[in-house]
């Protein structure tokens, strides 16, 4: 994300651009207990901007974006198996019982060869993308300027409203809250794109 004068911009699909025209971004930096939530309108960029944004990224990012289409389904399971039955669980209970490390390390031994197959089970769908990524990485291998790919578009967010939040022990924190006025700002740069904002004290 960037800010370029009018908004915040970044990326996304097309297909996805034409959902929510709403958007909200927050920025939380935990150590220092800060936090910045931006609320705006979303616009779809031009191609021409688009483009420009797309020149931007490193040449990782775009053949991740040519190999991915965010949010499309990769791969998925079939139906999931219901839960154990009421004697399985209640060998199971049985075996915590009778078993002292079970107790001990909190371990459920009747369950464990079921956790393990799971956890050992390499086909998630990884394998897929990653599948996909080495595609783009031949197909663009000879090329210098990876083209931006026509599902991609560049978004911007224009706010109207920033919060900003400052953490403190007794919880009683500091929230700013900058309210879009709209009309801009008369300025000697007539190039200026500045915005009247009206400032709020928020209740913690």
């Amino acid at each position: 994300w960037r800010w370029d004068g009018d908004g915040i911009e970044g990326a996304s699909e097309q297909q996805q651009q034409q959902g929510n025209r709403w958007a909200a971004l927050t920025f939380h930096w935990q150590a220092v207990e800060r936090q910045v939530r931006v609320e705006g309108r979303v616009e779809s960029l031009s191609r021409e901007e688009s483009e420009t944004y797309w020149r931007t990224r490193e040449r990782g990012s775009q053949i991740g974006a040519w190999a991915s289409q965010q949010s499309k389904v990769l791969w998925e399971t079939g139906p999931l198996t219901a839960p154990a039955s009421a004697s399985a669980s209640a060998s199971a209970a049985s075996a915590r019982l009778h078993d002292p490390a079970a107790i001990v390390n909190g371990l459920d031994t009747a369950n464990a060869d079921a956790d393990a197959a799971l956890i050992n089970n390499d086909e998630d769908g990884r394998s897929i993308l990653d599948d996909r990524v080495k595609e783009m990485e031949a197909r663009f291998a000879d090329v210098e300027e990876i083209p931006l790919p026509p599902f991609w578009g560049g978004i911007r967010i224009v706010p109207e409203s920033v919060e900003f939040w400052q953490g403190r022990k007794s919880r009683l924190h500091d929230r700013f809250r900058y309210v879009r006025v709209h009309g801009k700002v008369e300025t000697a740069d007539e190039t200026a794109k500045a915005f009247k904002w009206r400032i709020q004290r928020l209740s913690p």
